[in-house]
């Protein structure tokens, strides 16, 4: 039954219904410093090319290249069904051919609201109120709970991480979604920092060596740290993020299972 109800393609799941929760739009996302990486929302300086592709009945796998303004990668990911013991497991993992700076690496889960009572992250019980905020913790779980009384729970249950990086989970209430960020993410004291801001008619990234010195800043280095995500819709897309550095033919990768009743 659960299988009538699941999409598969290029290495992801396109579409899944899980104890009444419907997901759609799973997605591996990354960035450099200018360029921006999706599957499934609008990529931004990307040259990209699916290389080879398996799908079967309970199993799909991708590799990509990638080349992005600053770097050129190779992404690999899959997707596996264990309907007997009721969990999908999404593996991703990213080599960089080049020296390269990035600011997180992603798998992307996308939920409708409908059906979801609430969302557990680190004790925090988060009802959908479209903030925006991004609610994020250095975590590898997160629960859902459903309308029917139901869990569904994400768990990272593998990772290879580079220096600088640490393991993060974030959900995110938007329109009329749930957004759940399962991230490898710069640690608090960054390889290299970057103050940006980005509109619908312009873009401004400063360089390392200025973002370096805003970050040491009384106050002000705090206040812009990662400010658009904590703070939600209603703030300006201008924050000071951080950069994790990948040596040529270093691999970043994480696994993450979705657990359902």
């Amino acid at each position: 039954m659960l299988l009538k109800s699941i999409i598969l393609n290029n290495g992801l799941l396109k579409k899944a219904e899980l104890n009444g929760v419907i997901f759609e739009d799973f997605s591996i996302e990354f960035s450099d410093k200018f360029s921006f990486f999706t599957l499934t929302e609008k990529p931004r300086f990307i040259i990209s090319k699916l290389i080879k592709s398996e799908v079967q009945t309970n199993f799909s796998s991708a590799l990509y290249s990638i080349q992005t303004i600053q770097g050129h990668f190779e992404l690999e990911v899959s997707t596996t069904i264990d309907i007997n013991n009721n969990f999908i497991d999404i593996e991703a993992g990213l080599k960089s051919l080049e020296d390269v700076y990035i600011q997180d690496f992603v798998i992307r889960m996308k939920a409708k609201k409908d059906n979801i009572e609430n969302v557990l992250i680190e004790n925090l019980n988060i009802k959908h109120q479209d903030s925006q905020k991004y609610y994020q913790f250095n975590t590898n779980n997160l629960t859902i709970n459903s309308a029917e009384n139901k869990k569904i729970k994400i768990n990272r249950i593998e990772d290879a991480k580079l220096d600088g990086a640490e393991n993060h989970i974030y959900v995110r209430d938007l329109k009329k979604f749930w957004i759940i960020h399962c991230r490898l993410f710069p640690s608090k004291n960054p390889k290299q920092y970057n103050l940006r801001w980005i509109s619908n008619y312009f873009w401004v990234s400063l360089n390392f060596k200025i973002s370096k010195i805003i970050s040491c800043l009384p106050f002000i280095g705090k206040a812009l740290w990662y400010r658009k995500e904590r703070l939600g819709k209603k703030a300006l897309e201008i924050q000071l993020i951080g950069l994790i550095k990948i040596l040529k033919n270093e691999k970043i990768k994480q696994k993450v299972r979705i657990k359902y009743n």
